[in-house]
């Protein structure tokens, strides 16, 4: 599922909210989804959760990853938009300010705390009888601010390609491109059934979050 949102508005709802491009991501998708799972009679009563890799490499490390993770709900119990983008402001900052308190190396150490029970339950066949502690993961990668060619061809779009796992059937990836969030869904078409409305759903959301926020 593949869609793109105006990199300048999502930011500008950002600077006006108080909060980060991640935040307006998270409340988009978290809307768009409490719409898909109201139209599936699936909406469950407490909120889904999104994962999110987190970097922590500084301007003078060498190549290579250095991640960490942190969690907040999509607040799709938030019927009300700017609530949700409220809540989830609330509960990133929280979690950002407590991951600056640790080093990087335990930082990293968290990261892989978080992520070898799901590791090990995939490994053994068991991934489906625990519930996961995140309903999807939510990464976004900062892309080329300039317009990218091929022998004199723009590159309209640079969509991501992520992957999904077992009792994890939704990975939602979004990577800046000059002036557009290009967003990349995958998904698990068994488990999610309809689904595919999921990226018009994103851009509704985002405009009645913007209406919301800017008036």
């Amino acid at each position: 599922i593949l869609g793109d949102l105006p990199l300048a508005g999502v930011k500008q709802i950002a600077r006006q909210a108080g909060g980060t491009v991640n935040d307006v991501l998270i409340a988009v998708c978290g809307g768009a989804l409490r719409r898909y799972l109201l139209a599936q009679g699936a909406l469950p009563k407490t909120s889904l959760v999104a994962g999110m890799p987190v970097s922590l490499k500084s301007a003078t490390d060498e190549s290579g990853n250095k991640l960490s993770y942190i969690m907040s709900p999509f607040f799709t119990d938030e019927a009300n938009d700017l609530r949700r983008l409220r809540r989830v402001i609330k509960v990133t900052s929280a979690a950002k300010a407590e991951l600056g308190q640790l080093s990087t190396t335990a930082a990293q150490d968290y990261y892989a705390l978080i992520m070898a029970p799901a590791i090990l339950l995939t490994v053994t066949g068991n991934a489906t009888r625990v519930r996961p502690a995140t309903s999807a993961i939510l990464s976004n990668v900062p892309g080329s601010k300039e317009k990218l060619y091929l022998e004199g061809a723009e590159l309209e779009y640079l969509y991501p390609l992520s992957i999904v796992t077992d009792a994890m059937g939704l990975n939602i990836t979004a990577l800046s491109y000059a002036k557009k969030l290009c967003i990349a869904i995958i998904s698990c078409p068994t488990d999610q059934p309809g689904v595919e409305v999921l990226g018009k759903l994103v851009k509704d959301s985002y405009q009645d979050l913007q209406a919301a926020v800017l008036g």
